[in-house]
């Protein structure tokens, strides 16, 4: 369903409206890359095995609908003509393990079973440098614009639109993470008002090290 909550940017010499609803299905094409891109060097160090692309994992997560880049689990924003401009990850910190766990389908669905074995090892491996959600919050995770809308505001906008649903949820923080290197995002999402709270490394070098930030919901939109 289309979010009644609209935003304006500046683009292209004229003042674009945007809506936000839902994503479905349907919408697989045009989200799924954005999400593979959101987070690609973590997302392909678990999901890329064998020659392999991420991206077919996730279509098949996303299709699913539950798990962690399921479907349900993502906010959309969108031009008037239902062109797509950006998506979000979000779902209350308390779901986390059993859309993690719809997560875990979908890669013994995906995966033969010496891939199965490379991708909960290296998923481990990874899973160090996250803390669980808090459970009174909602998460945010893997948000991204499209390549021809970036600059515009607009990810701050899908970001404060999250934190008005996380009011309306009757959730008192968002929290969301976010690598130490992306000091683009880092800004942004202090601007907005989140903080950090922790950060962790990772102990075989390989990644980034990876920071949890949190903003009450009560901050203004």
């Amino acid at each position: 369903m289309r979010s009644s909550a609209r935003c304006h940017l500046e683009g292209r010499g004229q003042l674009m409206e945007l809506d936000f609803r839902r994503a479905g299905p349907a919408d697989a094409d045009a989200l799924v890359p954005l999400i593979h891109e959101s987070s690609r060097e973590l997302i392909d160090t678990v999901f890329s095995v064998d020659g392999r692309p991420a991206q077919d994992f996730l279509r098949r997560d996303f299709l699913r609908g539950e798990g962690l880049f399921g479907w349900r689990n993502q906010k959309v924003a969108i031009e008037p003509n239902g062109a797509v401009v950006a998506t979000a990850t979000h779902y209350p910190g308390r779901r986390w393990h059993r859309i993690t766990l719809h997560s875990l389908g979908s890669v013994v669905a995906h995966y033969r079973l010496r891939e199965l074995a490379e991708v909960c090892r290296r998923s481990t491996a990874v899973g160090d440098l996250f803390a669980t959600p808090d459970r009174g919050g909602l998460f945010l995770a893997n948000i991204c614009v499209s390549p021809e809308h970036r600059n515009q505001g607009v990810g701050t906008k899908i970001v404060r639109h999250l934190i008005d649903h996380t009011r309306s949820c009757g959730l008192d923080t968002a929290e969301l993470d976010v690598s130490a290197t992306n000091i683009g995002a880092r800004r942004l999402y202090e601007r907005i008002g989140f903080e950090m709270i922790s950060r962790r490394e990772d102990r075989s070098g390989r990644l980034p090290a990876f920071e949890r930030m949190r903003a009450p919901a009560a901050i203004r939109s």
